[in-house]
């Protein structure tokens, strides 16, 4: 009767995926984007991987003729107030020799949902523009 036992929880044992496969899993989560525009700048928010967790987030800003715009400073709020989490704040960093793109990598998205995301583009000194939408994290 031990011996069944044992041969019944080893073989229960082979559906729990080995931790590697679901690190693989969440990697290969696919991006989630969203589209923010106003009238006079538009900006492509790209989170990778999609899925809560560790994310990478960069920004493209772009103006209406979808030609790069370098503003003085891009700064992203994410919030998701039906769970609890009231708003992230985060400064993006300018990519090196890609005009217009922003990156934030530094994050961390604990739950999944549909997310508030605002983002705050200052084009001078003077002129702050804000963009909102939402985005679903899975």
């Amino acid at each position: 009767m031990l011996a069944l036992a044992i041969l019944g929880l080893a073989a229960g044992w082979r559906f729990t995926p080995p931790p590697r496969a679901l690190a693989q899993a969440v990697a290969a989560a696919p991006a989630a984007y969203a589209h923010l525009h106003s009238g006079e700048v538009m900006a492509n928010v790209i989170i990778t991987p999609g899925a809560a967790g560790p994310v990478t987030i960069e920004i493209q800003v772009t103006d209406g003729d979808m030609a790069p715009v370098q503003p003085l400073a891009v700064t992203l709020d994410l919030a998701l107030p039906d769970r609890g989490i009231e708003r992230l704040t985060r400064e993006a960093s300018p990519v090196e020799g890609q005009d217009g793109v922003w990156t934030i990598s530094d994050l961390v998205l604990p739950l999944p949902g549909q997310w508030s995301v605002e983002l705050g583009v200052r084009l001078t000194r003077f002129k702050l523009v804000r963009l909102g939408t939402e985005i679903e994290i899975r």
